[in-house]
């Protein structure tokens, strides 16, 4: 559960590649005269990303794509390489990412050739060269009848996918993604799969969505393990909330046996369960039975979370916290509960440093990881709220990713 650290601000690294004309092209680019398109002008980019994309296959790697929106927006610029090409061409390629944030990186490349088949075969040839992580090509062509030659403009960017839960299970490894604290947009890693994801931004620190893959391989938000367990029914029924709280305490750490998760090749496969799952199978490490226990005690009207975090021993754990009439206590479900010592969060609070917690409305994170004496569990001043843990993710950066088409003033969102 290491906190992951991303960087790359998508409005600032640009990485880019010239491969510049000879002088006597250049020369002949810096001249007035007319620029117009050939006559097939649509047949251009499509013969052009068919040579690419055959390569490509050869290869293994997935097709490059048309944007329409970046291609009319890099047309626009066309006037400005040709009267001053290595100005223009820095210009373009920042002005990409300024006006379409999720363009990770860019590469731009302007040549002259005498008929079509040699025009493609040095975009292609260039666009190989430059290497295997573009995912879109932009192709302007262009005629230069004073010298009887054909031109393109052509620029190759990568565009990173806007993230979304989906995107942990899909081979990716960057994504897009605009901070919802301080609304800085950043580009993010997926860590290796067969683990739980804490996601912080890179810029504010802050943390703003957490993560676990289940036993079938899938990652889910940590809210979702919570799945309204409603347990059977206790006999003989409690005479109170505190007697119903060790009740379920005692027929959790009774039932389910400690089983750590499996050790694989590339480390250990921390894999969660849900609560039915746990409760069927009698088998589960700290994480899943604190699970259960935390959705029992919500579905009997006890207020309870899942606190992940470090014991005193600085050993990564799991537990469970509730709250009755304002007392909050801490149920380890390693260890079958004693009435006669009650657990008291106050007490213990020297025991155990949670890192967040979550249950079946939000996830909590700590504003200070530094905080080494957390007492209170449900205090507001020291957590941090993210809700609509079952709803789908709320990212402004998709909305810019959108509308990127157009320029950005109307939102604001990413740069």
């Amino acid at each position: 559960m290491k906190l992951l650290l991303y960087s790359s601000l998508i409005g600032l690294v640009l990485g880019y590649c010239y491969l510049w004309v000879t002088q006597d092209k250049a020369d002949v680019f810096g001249r007035s005269g007319s620029e117009n398109v050939f006559s097939d002008v649509a047949s251009f980019p499509e013969m052009l990303r068919f040579q690419v994309n055959l390569s490509r296959q050869a290869e293994g790697l997935p097709n490059v794509e048309i944007d329409s929106a970046a291609e009319k927006w890099v047309e626009t610029k066309l006037p400005e390489v040709m009267e001053n090409s290595a100005v223009a061409m820095d210009s373009v390629l920042a002005g990409l990412q300024s006006e379409m944030p999720t363009v990770h990186t860019a590469a731009a490349y302007l040549t002259l050739a005498d008929d079509e088949r040699e025009l493609v075969s040095q975009v292609a040839q260039w666009h190989h060269g430059i290497g295997n992580k573009a995912t879109h090509l932009i192709t302007v062509p262009f005629r230069r009848p004073e010298v009887n030659k054909l031109g393109c403009f052509a620029v190759s960017i990568r565009k990173l996918p806007v993230f979304t839960p989906q995107i942990l299970d899909q081979q990716v490894e960057l994504f897009f993604n605009t901070c919802p604290h301080c609304g800085t947009s950043h580009a993010g890693k997926v860590p290796p799969s067969g683990r739980s994801i804490v996601f912080s931004c890179p810029h504010c620190d802050k943390p703003f969505d957490a993560y676990a893959i289940d036993n079938s391989g899938h990652y889910n938000r940590v809210t979702s393990f919570l799945s309204h367990f409603e347990g059977p029914d206790l006999d003989p029924p409690p005479a109170n909330k505190i007697e119903e709280m060790y009740c379920v305490w005692y027929a959790v750490a009774t039932r389910c046996r400690y089983t750590s998760d499996i050790s694989g090749a590339n480390g250990p496969r921390d894999y969660w369960q849900n609560s039915m799952e746990t409760f069927e199978s009698r088998l589960g490490d700290c994480e899943d039975s604190s699970i259960l226990l935390a959705d029992w005690l919500i579905s009997r009207g006890i207020e309870a979370k899942v606190a992940t975090g470090k014991t005193k021993e600085g050993d990564g754990h799991a537990w469970c916290v509730a709250r009755i009439d304002g007392v909050q206590y801490i149920l380890e479900t390693t260890a079958l509960p004693d009435p006669e010592n009650p657990p008291l969060a106050s007490k213990l609070w020297g025991d155990y440093f949670p890192r967040y917690l979550f249950d079946r409305q939000g996830i909590y994170f700590l504003t200070s990881e530094n905080e080494t004496d957390v007492q209170d569990y449900w205090g507001n001043e020291r957590w941090l709220t993210l809700s609509n843990p079952d709803g789908s993710y709320d990212n402004q950066a998709m909305i810019a990713a959108d509308k990127a088409r157009t320029p950005l003033e109307s939102n604001g969102s990413g740069s």
